[in-house]
């Protein structure tokens, strides 16, 4: 099994019921502007760069900063093929 990286994402308010759905207790801060900040320990691997562009809008990869190189290019790519 890959070992995991601490990935740092902030959510905001409109997705709230994943963010209690889909991560424990201990890996979220609600911060005061009602946003969501996890921190989740996952083995990077395509899985966790989709699950990242599931939130769309919604969600900022705040570190590592190669993941979020990774997702600008994912999320480019695919607006290309809407232009």
């Amino acid at each position: 099994m890959k070992s995991g990286n601490n990935i740092i994402l902030k959510n905001t308010l409109m997705l709230a019921y994943r963010v209690c759905d889909e991560f424990d207790a201990s890996e979220v801060v609600q911060n005061s502007d009602g946003s969501f900040t996890v921190t989740v320990t996952w083995p990077e691997d395509e899985w966790v760069y989709a699950t990242i562009l599931s939130y769309g809008e919604f969600i900022t990869v705040l570190e590592p900063e190669h993941i979020r190189a990774i997702i600008k290019e994912k999320s480019q790519k695919i607006a290309e093929k809407y232009l």
